[in-house]
């Protein structure tokens, strides 16, 4: 449900666009049906109602876009410190460092068995 939210908050971004420029330009025909003397103002509303429904979304869709690439960075930073210590563990060979890792989902257990100096279990 919250797996990948940025991308999902996003969507959601351009989705309350779509929405908010169809509803301006419902909104826009609907004014000019009523009231003839109202007409530019419905073009008005047509013409500007779709642009800030999307100036607006630059909002909520930064958000996302930050939240993406704040998720990136922290999956690229855990990975890059865990094969610095798979560095230093196989110069140490310090199996409980490994097994750490292993248990954080850092490396896989091919990895860790390899460090490890044990076979593979496939």
């Amino acid at each position: 449900m919250y797996k990948e939210i940025g991308k999902k908050i996003k969507k959601l971004a351009i989705v309350i666009f779509v929405l908010e420029a169809i509803l301006f330009f419902i909104g826009a025909i609907i004014l000019m049906a009523i009231n003839n003397d109202l007409f530019l103002v419905g073009i008005l509303m047509m013409i500007i109602g779709p642009l800030l429904a999307w100036v607006s979304s630059f909002i909520l869709y930064g958000f996302g876009e930050l939240i993406d690439k704040t998720s990136e960075i922290a999956n690229n930073t855990s990975r890059t410190s865990a094969n610095a210590i798979l560095q230093n563990c196989s110069q140490r060979s310090s199996h409980d460092e490994l097994k750490k890792l292993l248990e954080k989902g850092l490396i896989s257990e091919d990895e860790y068995y390899q460090k490890v100096g044990l076979p593979s279990r496939r």
